[in-house]
């Protein structure tokens, strides 16, 4: 028998070119998203003489449903933000979240 060597990763083999990304979907696009953000907006006031941030603006895409997403950026870019509004610890300054039919920016308390 002849030993055959498998590379784990083969996807990133040397000399392969990588797949670009697949773009995210605007949320008018996907009528069956897990979590649908449109026309996010969230604004921190000014705090103890800082300035106010604007730290998400314009957001508008949908998770499809049974996706893995992930959220990647610079520090400062509005990761947490995001976050925090799907799982309804910030509410949005405009816009709404809706998260498998529930509109979570809705929500009281």
């Amino acid at each position: 028998m002849k030993a055959v060597s498998m590379n784990a990763h083969q996807s990133l083999a040397v000399g392969q070119p990588i797949a670009p990304p697949e773009a995210i979907s605007p949320a008018a696009a996907e009528p069956d998203a897990m979590v649908r953000f449109a026309g996010i907006s969230k604004t921190y006031p000014a705090y103890r003489g800082k300035p106010g941030v604007n730290a998400l603006q314009d957001i508008d895409f949908a998770i499809p449903r049974g996706s893995i997403t992930g959220v990647i950026g610079r520090s400062g870019a509005g990761k947490s933000s995001l976050v925090r509004l799907i799982n309804g610890l910030e509410k949005p300054t405009t816009g709404r979240v809706v998260v498998d039919g529930s509109d979570i920016s809705a929500l009281a308390g």
